[in-house]
């Protein structure tokens, strides 16, 4: 039998960064990583329908799915991958999950203004006291909370959400429950705290009621003067 002293390749199993580079090689295209980001806080998320659920969910806004079916087309410049496990990549860009657009992740400004403009998001939160207002601040038509500015700068980081302190949102329910349990009142300047024994006006009417349950002595001898009489009357009856 003759023997075989070239490279053995086992076929299925091939390091990822030969892969990266072969798609390079073979296409001649820079390889744009794909992340599907929020067009409002710049969180990514690992689908498209996931962004568009917490755009919805979060920020109160309902913005168009893509067409189903339709694979996203080719590009003479880019080679697209979503998160393969390498860090061998030219670029990271943000994936409008609403058509195909992308943009590089340091731009958050031109995916915002790009969501606002091309799919013009609707919002589908109205009233006040929900998850939206607190958070966000109350929504425009247009798709902008008031709380951020009409265009939003570059320099804003990508993965920092909008949102109220917490010390705003507890200051309510702990002041409510504090003037439950306890209250104070003041006089002539002086702290004065409510005492549990009864007040004048309860003690006269404690003694009001005292003495119309309980009997005078008058009252007492007509009793007994009027018992003994009936006493006498029975004995003379049964004599």
């Amino acid at each position: 039998m003759s023997s075989y002293d070239g490279p053995r390749i086992q076929y299925g199993i091939e390091p990822k960064s030969y892969v990266v580079d072969r798609l390079k090689d073979l296409l001649d295209k820079d390889l744009v990583i794909l992340d599907h980001g929020c067009y409002i806080c710049g969180r990514v998320f690992s689908s498209a329908a996931a962004t568009r659920t917490h755009i919805k969910n979060v920020h109160g806004y309902d913005i168009p799915g893509r067409f189903n079916g339709v694979k996203r087309p080719l590009n003479k410049n880019y080679n697209y991958s979503t998160r393969i496990e390498t860090d061998e990549y030219d670029e990271a860009h943000y994936a409008c999950p609403s058509c195909w657009f992308h943009c590089p992740m340091d731009e958050l400004a031109v995916f915002h203004d790009h969501t606002i403009k091309q799919h013009s998001p609707g919002c589908i939160i109205t009233g006040s006291g929900n998850k939206h207002d607190m958070d966000m601040g109350t929504s425009s038509h247009s798709g902008y909370p008031v709380s951020l500015p009409a265009s939003i700068p570059a320099s804003i980081p990508a993965s920092v959400p909008h949102s109220r302190p917490s010390s705003l949102r507890s200051t309510s329910s702990r002041s409510s429950s504090r003037s439950s349990s306890y209250q104070v009142y003041f006089s002539n300047g002086e702290e004065e705290v409510p005492s549990s024994r009864p007040s004048s006006r309860q003690v006269r009417i404690s003694e009001d009621h005292k003495d119309i349950s309980s009997p005078n002595e008058d009252n007492k001898n007509e009793l007994s003067q009027k018992i003994d009489e009936l006493r006498n009357l029975f004995h003379a009856l049964f004599k």
